[in-house]
This record gives C-alpha cells, sequence and structure tokens, in this order.
C-alpha cells in the first residue's frame, strides 16, 4: 500500500530503501518490487522511497506463504507435505522417462535380406511369397497432350 504523507513513530519504524531490505534481509530491488505490488507500507518525501515497517517482526505481508521462524507449525506442516508431493511427482516423472529412455535406446532388429521373413522371433528363413518384379514406371504425359487426348 502506497500513501502519501508521514508516517508517525506508533505505526512502526519508518526506514529508507536500503534500510528497509538490510532489515529484510532482501535486495534493494526487492524492496522497490513491494512497493510497487503494495505489499510494504511506503510513501515518498524528497524524491526518495521511505518504508513503513511494523514495529513487531512478521507483520509485513509478503506474497509467498509464511515460513520463517514465527510461521507456527501448521504452515511449516504445510509446506513440509507440498514439498513431498512435489518430490514424489519428480520421481515417477524421472522413472517414466528412463523408461523412455530405455526403450529407445534398445537395439534395432538388422534389416532382412530380399526374399526372407522372420518365422519365430530371431530366426531367418525363406519368404512364402514370391519376389514382387520391379513395376516399370508409368509413362508420364504432359498436360497438353493429357488435356487433348493424345
Amino acid at each position: 500500500m502506497v500513501t502519501s504523507g508521514t508516517a508517525s513513530n506508533d505505526d512502526g519504524d519508518v526506514l529508507d530503501v536500503g534500510q528497509a531490505a538490510a532489515r529484510l534481509g532482501v535486495t534493494t530491488e526487492a524492496i522497490r518490487k513491494r512497493i510497487r505490488r503494495g505489499t510494504l507500507r511506503a510513501y515518498k518525501r524528497d524524491g526518495a522511497w521511505r518504508i513503513v515497517l511494523p514495529a513487531v517482526p512478521g507483520h509485513v505481508r509478503d506474497d509467498g506463504p509464511d515460513t520463517g521462524p514465527d510461521a507456527g507449525p501448521d504452515a511449516r506442516d504445510r509446506l513440509i507435505d507440498q514439498l513431498q508431493s512435489e518430490v514424489e511427482f519428480l520421481r515417477r516423472l524421472t522413472e517414466h522417462q528412463a523408461g523412455v529412455i530405455a526403450e529407445l535406446a534398445r537395439p534395432t532388429p538388422p534389416e532382412l535380406p530380399a526374399g526372407e521373413t522372420v518365422k519365430e522371433p530371431g530366426t531367418l528363413g525363406p519368404s512364402s511369397e514370391p519376389p514382387q518384379p520391379p513395376t516399370t514406371p508409368a509413362v508420364r504425359r504432359g498436360w497438353l497432350r493429357r488435356l487433348l487426348g493424345l
């Protein structure tokens, strides 16, 4: 929430961008992004941003789940459950991909010589069908001859 005016000491500590970044353990660019998103109370004075941080730690709203030291056991348990389900999904995906790779890496059977077919897996024998003579290509006529019927 971007506010105009001056924040009193009752609202919390008024800091510049660098001080707020140091207190929250983030970069100054992260502070500026939070100001743009409206997740930090801030106002401009003399062309510089002033950030109002609550006097009690842990009250700064963030976009992600609160998993800091004051988050409580429920938030940590939810995060652990979510991470475990993601790990399980990634394990299944990796196993599937390994199977696909193994299938693709399997050697292909050798090509059969002309006139031979596979009777049983792994054995070659003479074909029961006689080889077909090569077909002669059809004589191709030009479009004008086809049009005139010549």
